[in-house]
């Protein structure tokens, strides 16, 4: 992609700068208005939306990565044509083109991770905070190891593929998630009196 004199570490950075403002706006302005219209906003339907954002996170980055193949002069071969001249030449995509996708992970990160530290905490008892708090981030960092597995993987031109199946498989993940959590939210109120009867 042509970045322009863009540092590659600038466009990840896009993601953090999202959630930095969009925290205060979901906790100070969007969940004050849906309480005051009486619109329920519990933790499982805030991570169901985070998950949700993330399937055109993927989709978009799918798109994108169709784009660069689509585009010269390596066409599905970035970088490595003759008319790439020893790859200095990239396709003629701008970098700028993947900001939505840090938007929109952005997004998901902001309304999925604190909900599922806020159940994790609020849902367990007492006695067992701190352990349940280090098994979810447990399952981050095998969701990582899971990522470092599937690297060799990524090389072109399957990256569109990879990224394809990324969004169907996050698509069918929110629906399961949805399937199997969503009465839970019924419940949001029963299971915050038992642990706080635990207490």
């Amino acid at each position: 992609m042509e970045t322009h004199g863009i540092p590659n570490d600038v466009l990840p950075n896009i993601n953090s700068i999202t959630v930095v403002i969009l925290m205060p706006l979901i906790t100070h302005l969007l969940y004050p208005l849906l309480c005051h219209c009486r619109i329920s906003f519990p933790p499982i339907t805030r991570m169901a939306l985070g998950f949700a954002f993330e399937v055109p996170a993927m989709a978009f980055a799918a798109g994108t990565q169709g784009w660069i193949y689509r585009s010269g002069p390596c066409y599905t071969h970035p970088r490595n044509c003759p008319a790439s001249n020893g790859g200095l030449v990239p396709n003629r995509v701008n970098v700028a083109a993947q900001i939505p996708i840090y938007v929109l992970e952005g997004f998901s990160e902001a309304f999925a991770f604190p909900a599922m530290y806020e159940y994790a905490y609020s849902k367990a008892p007492k006695s067992m905070k701190a352990v349940v708090q280090a098994v979810l981030s447990l399952t981050f960092s095998l969701a990582a190891l899971l990522g470092i597995a599937l690297s060799p993987t990524y090389y072109d031109p399957q990256l569109l593929t990879m990224y394809a199946s990324l969004a169907g498989a996050m698509a069918l993940t929110t629906v399961i998630f949805v399937v199997v959590f969503w009465k839970y939210n019924k419940q949001e109120a029963e299971l915050n009196a038992g642990v706080n009867s635990d207490r």
